[in-house]
Order: structure tokens, then sequence, then C-alpha cells
């Protein structure tokens, strides 16, 4: 049975991305939500986990799955 929820280090593991990058994306605003489990403990639900999953999707697409402007080739 999977964990309800992860470490920084479980997330890390799980989503195949380094913790230097976790945190320089934490620091942007750009990490997955998280909530504080005692004194220095930060957990993130698999919940949250999935939704942030879902978001990197498509990365070199904009909102609703279009292109951004300029990816084409040039006429």
């Amino acid at each position: 049975m999977a964990k309800k929820f992860l470490s920084i280090k479980d997330f890390c593991n799980e989503t195949g991305i380094s913790r230097a990058l976790f945190y320089t994306m934490r620091k942007n605003g750009d990490a997955p939500a998280m909530f504080n489990a005692g004194n220095k403990r930060v957990l993130i639900s698999r919940e949250a986990m999935e939704e942030w999953v879902k978001k990197q999707a498509f990365p070199f697409f904009g909102r609703g799955g279009k292109k951004r402007a300029g990816s084409g080739k040039k006429a």
C-alpha cells in the first residue's frame, strides 16, 4: 500500500527529481503543497504530488494544451 504522505526525500525519489531541484522549485513557488508535521518535518500528501505531476505533464504547452506562440515553424 502506498504511503498517504511523503517526506521530501520520498517525493524526490518517486518523481525522479533531485533534492536541489526540489528546493529551487520550493523557493520559486513551483513545488507541491506541503505541511509541517512537527518541528522540522515537512510532508507532502500523495494527492498534492499527483496534482503537481499533472501540472508538469505539458511543460511546453500553455493552459488548455495549446502550443505557446512562437513555437511553430516559420512560413
